[in-house]
């Protein structure tokens, strides 16, 4: 019969267990960092951010926790062959799981309770008029959430232990439970889960009530009628069974695992003979010696079966995936493209991690430690064994991801492309290799085994996870074997960072070498006791290719270092923030001072993609639209580039502030009242394959994009460059940031139209066989010195967003009434092609209905995978390759996305570039808003009513999955920031309004904004957008207006009250 002594023996053992105080500490670290991380979103409530938080906790936290500490408290005995003697103590089953797993259940719920009490440490402060209320939400939490969690991994492990007495196998448990967790959210559309989409729906309603963590029920819309519509009978329903179902874990247990018959895994069948010192066969005797010990553990197959049921579902469930309701039609390398480059590295290091920790302890965990420690055998033929066999270990478990991926394949009759298996599978191979080498390492020099797989761990930790990052260590090679390379699409390939993924590798080889050598010095010889002398390695021989290893892969990491800091990609999050707040302390003066305003933009531009690089000259023409003469001038550096050089040419001294890239021009004489004045500006600009490419500012062979306007001096003070998120500003000390609502906009916004247009006039040159675009019309192509030369001039202002491309595909030109669509693709397009049709339907209505198109050609290129999906220059539009030309429709699709999303680009030549402008007193309605609201028209005219009302329906359930509570209010439509209230919230209340007003009286009243907003030269603001639509409809329609776009109400009861059915 239990006691309050074997109680308390049970608490102070694992409380003296380092193991323990580890996994507490590092919960409390990562909890601390996931907090500081994810803080509430503007526009939600504190409560719900913390319920995220608290998600976590059974999805990334527990597995880990419960996985680590599990052998403590079940195999202690075992692990430490006291089985026999153990076994003989007088304890029923019963006492024993009361005992053991009882204990493990109260600390995983101490865990459990520490990790929501460093959430409540960080968001607390932020939000203290909801401390009480967070407080209590967060006990509620503990009992629903992880109380069951808790007691559902203690069961299972528990079950585990007492069936296979075998620590792997609680390890594998944990690994395969967090990962097959994973990728069932990942099926369902989780948010927690980035990248999440529905694929199967029956299996999202399934895990409404069968999730472990009531996740899906908690973060989830519930269906609208049926058994699962109410969210807290999912929850509960969901408690029930999960416990019922520890519960019969628990009673399915029949003896503890001190009765479980073991037996030394792999070492039954080693061979007798002694192995031959000198001989090839003996080096290749010990190899299989080590490798025949791994595979014959009963884990090793288990291992196995669920390597191939992680990688065969997702590559066959997801290779023809593009977007919801379209797909593509997948190939290999589309196929290897949902494995090798997210779950292949993370599944790989665990398998090295738990590979190296049985191979590595081979001699010891078969009590054969001292056996062989008497042999002559040196410490060189021992790690190589063991990196050998580990490599070995990793060909095998990539070549078992090559066949899972082959098999998919097969299975959807996709064509396969040897060499791309090749080439993936080999990159993806040299980095498991990497972390094996390193763990066989860490295990040579570091004795005590658990202190040496916590090493290793936080070497995987470092590798791949955002941990370095979030510590504050933002260096690229703090992320141990990573490299710049991402996964390659079908329009530029590896483009993106090979070269890159060459100069780290080589970073990582040299120092592990030399790790190895360290390692092989400090002659280990499987010994438990430290032995290790100084000494003997320094006067080492060897030690000189060690020290000249590290030396290599330091000069290495300086050179990346070097070229990262002179491309300035290693200016870390808080220094930037400094930065800005420094910006607006220093120089916020200036708002109040006149600065002239750019009236033109010459550029000459010179690309080089072959060599990553770019040159910018440029000259500006600034022009005094004030009142009164401007004696000094503020510029500043651009937005993403270096500050260049500067020049004024009346300019009699100039003060630099080189830190913050501003520069104070004091004029000869001051420039009066529509006087002009020239500024001259030179940069050169590169982007190595030492980054990755990000959008906007690409510069590699396949694709160049430059942003101008980012790059070039940005005159006087920007209130668009100050922070905007409050607890950065306060973290600074900067005071909150007094910002005008568009509702509360009741005068016209203060600056001309002027100011924000300018002529355009861009030279291009680029390697011969490119096509250099920009904005206006194409004045003349030429060579020069074997260069292609371009020159583009718009014909009047238009929205200064100037920007240059080159690519090296020709022009598809199609005609559109009087202007000329130019699509550059890979890909050969035809005229029903969606994209073209969008073009010219939205160019043709909204010119119609609204404004004359400013140009006489519209842009379209097909760009790689290394930013948004759709981007809208005026005049230039960026379409994503893969979804925007690879895609085709599902066969069940209600529109066409590629369709879509070129109507909303193409709708930015007004809805941006025309009206709104981005403006920093605006959000973003009269752009993204009104883009939807071009989706809607164009939509139902070209596809019908039905089409129509698939977009409205796509939207609405959107919308339902990124609120997660659907009753909470809102802001006002024109006042929100959200993506989900600027695109789906929108459609919806358009969708609504056309119902009620129909689209001639909102062309009508957009007319009206577009030609007041010229006539006047201010810009427009969505205020006067709402006027103009109460103006154009009767007074009883006018309230709809209000109640649509001035409410907080949540949509839903918005469109009941004023009867809009669009789309049930």
């Amino acid at each position: 019969m239990l006691s309050r002594f074997h109680i308390g023996n049970e608490w102070r053992l694992f409380a003296r267990h380092p193991l323990f105080w580890i996994v507490l500490a590092g919960t409390a670290a990562f909890s601390l960092l996931v907090a500081r991380g994810s803080p509430a979103q503007p526009g939600s409530s504190a409560i719900e951010a913390l319920l995220r938080l608290n998600l976590f906790i059974p999805t990334f936290m527990m597995p880990f926790a419960a996985g680590a500490l599990g052998p403590i408290f079940y195999l202690r005995e075992v692990e430490h062959d006291m089985a026999d003697m153990v076994g003989t103590y007088p304890i029923t089953l019963k006492d024993w799981l009361l005992m053991r797993g009882g204990n493990f259940v109260l600390l995983l719920c101490f865990i459990s309770l520490v990790a929501q009490a460093m959430f409540l440490a960080v968001l607390g402060p932020l939000h203290v008029d909801a401390l009480t209320e967070m407080a209590t939400q967060t006990l509620a939490w503990l009992v629903v959430l992880h109380i069951p969690a808790c007691l559902f991994w203690a069961s299972v492990l528990a079950w585990l232990a007492c069936r296979k007495a075998s620590s792997g196998f609680l390890y594998l448990a944990a690994g395969l439970g967090w990962i097959a967790y994973l990728g069932i959210a990942t099926l369902t559309g989780t948010p927690l889960i980035a990248g999440s989409e529905t694929v199967w729906p029956v299996l999202k309603h399934a895990m409404l009530v069968l999730d472990p963590y009531a996740a899906t029920a908690l973060v989830n819309p519930m269906p609208e009628t049926g058994v699962l519509q109410s969210r807290w009978f999912n929850v509960g329903v969901g408690r029930f069974l999960w416990m019922g179902f520890a519960i019969f874990t628990l009673s399915r247990i029949t003896q503890m695992p001190t009765l479980v018959e073991r037996r030394l895994i792999g070492m039954s069948s080693a061979p007798n003979r002694p192995l031959a010192l000198n001989s090839n066969s003996a080096k290749l005797g010990h190899v299989r010696l080590h490798l025949r010990y791994f595979t014959r553990d009963q884990i090793f197959w288990p291992i196995v079966l669920g390597w191939l049921a992680l990688f065969l579902p997702e590559a066959y469930g997801g290779m023809d995936y593009a977007e919801p309701l379209s797909t593509v039609a997948p190939d290999s390398r589309d196929a290897l493209n949902r494995v090798v480059w997210d779950v292949l590295p993370l599944a790989g290091a665990m398998a090295m991690l738990y590979a190296a920790d049985r191979i590595c302890r081979l001699y010891p965990a078969t009590g054969m430690h001292e056996l062989y420690a008497a042999t002559p055998h040196p410490s060189l033929r021992l790690i190589a064994t063991q990196v050998a066999s580990l490599s070995i270990l990793a060909a095998f478990f990539t070549f078992l991801t090559g066949f899972a991926v082959l098999a998919a394949q097969f299975l959807l009759r996709s064509p396969i492309q040897p060499t791309e298996y090749l080439v993936q599978l080999g990159l993806a191979l040299g980095r498991m290799m990497l972390f094996g080498a390193a763990f066989a390492a860490v295990h040579g020099l570091v004795r005590p085994r658990l202190i040496a797989n916590l090493i290793c761990l936080a070497l995987l930790a470092l590798g791949l996870s955002n941990l370095a990052p979030a510590m504050g260590l933002h260096h690229p090679l703090w992320k141990l074997f990573n490299t710049p390379l991402e996964a390659p699409d079908h329009l530029w390939g590896y483009a993106g960072g090979l070269g890159g993924h060459v100069a780290y590798m080589s970073v990582w080889l040299l120092a592990v070498f030399a790790l190895l050598i360290i390692a092989i010095l400090s002659a280990n010889r499987t010994l438990a006791s430290a032995q290790v002398r100084l000494n003997s390695i320094l006067l080492s021989p060897a030690i000189i290719v060690a020290a000249l290893g590290f030396f290599f892969a330091a000069w290495q990491g300086a050179k990346i270092d070097s070229r990262l800091r002179a491309e300035g990609a290693l200016i870390p999050p808080d220094e930037r923030a400094r930065a800005r707040a420094d910006y607006e302390r220093i120089y916020a003066g200036w708002v109040r001072v006149a600065q002239p305003e750019v009236e033109a933009i010459r550029t000459k531009i010179d690309f080089y993609p072959a060599e990553h690089r770019a040159g910018l000259r440029a000259s500006m023409i600034l022009v005094n639209r004030t009142d009164q003469p401007i004696a000094k001038i503020l510029v500043g550096k651009g937005a993403i580039a270096g500050p260049g050089n500067v020049a004024i040419n009346r300019a009699s001294k100039q003060h630099r502030d080189i830190k913050l890239g501003q520069t104070i021009f004091e004029l000869v004489s001051p420039v009066r009242p529509g006087e002009r004045i020239e500024l001259g500006f030179e940069l050169d600009i590169s982007r190595s394959t030492l980054q990755p490419s990000t959008f906007p500012l690409i510069l590699r062979e396949d694709f160049s994009s430059l942003p101008v306007l980012a790059v070039l001096p940005v005159i006087g003070f920007k209130r668009e460059l100050t922070l905007r998120d409050p607890v950065t500003r306060k973290e600074q000390g900067l005071p909150a940031l007094q910002r005008a609502l568009p509702s509360q906009i009741a005068a016209p916004l203060s600056g001309s139209l002027s100011g924000e247009t300018a002529m355009i006039d861009t030279i291009i040159s680029t390697d011969q066989g490119n096509y250099a675009i920009a904005q206006g019309a194409l004045l003349r192509r030429w060579i020069e010195r074997g260069r292609d030369v371009f020159h583009y001039r718009t014909r009047e202002p238009i929205h200064n967003t100037p920007s240059a491309f080159s690519v090296p595909w020709q022009p598809q030109i199609f005609a559109s009434g009087p202007y000329k669509l130019h699509f550059y693709a890979p890909d050969q397009l035809r005229a029903d092609d969606p994209n073209v049709l969008a073009a010219r339907d939205t160019l043709a209505a909204l010119e119609k209905h609204i404004a004359p198109y400013p140009g006489d050609r519209l842009h379209f290129l097909a760009s790689p995978d290394a930013g948004p999906s759709g981007f809208a220059y005026p005049q230039i539009i960026q379409i994503s390759h893969r979804l925007g030309f690879r895609a085709k429709l599902q066969p069940d699709a209600g529109f066409d996305q590629r369709y879509r999303r070129a109507v909303h680009e193409t709708a930015h030549q007004w809805f941006g570039h025309l009206l709104g402008y981005g403006l920093i007193d605006e959000r973003a309605f009269l752009i993204e808003s009104l883009a939807k609201y071009a989706e809607l028209v164009m939509i139902e005219q070209r596809y019908g009513n039905r089409a129509m009302r698939a977009l409205v329906e796509f939207e609405r359930d959107r919308y339902r999955h990124a609120r997660l509570d659907p009753e909470q209010s809102t802001a006002f439509l024109i006042d929100a920031e959200e993506s989900e209230d600027m695109y789906s919230r929108a459609t919806l209340a358009f969708a609504c309004l056309r119902t009620q007003m129909g689209d001639a009286a909102i062309f009508g009243a957009l007319k009206r904004l577009a030609d007041d907003s010229s006539l006047n030269q201010r810009a427009a603001t969505s205020m006067n957008f709402l006027d103009a639509l109460k103006r154009a409809s009767s007074p009883q329609r006018a309230k709809f207006v209000d109640q649509l776009f001035l409410s907080s109400e949540p949509i839903q009861l918005v469109e009941k009250r004023l009867g809009c059915v669009v789309a049930r």
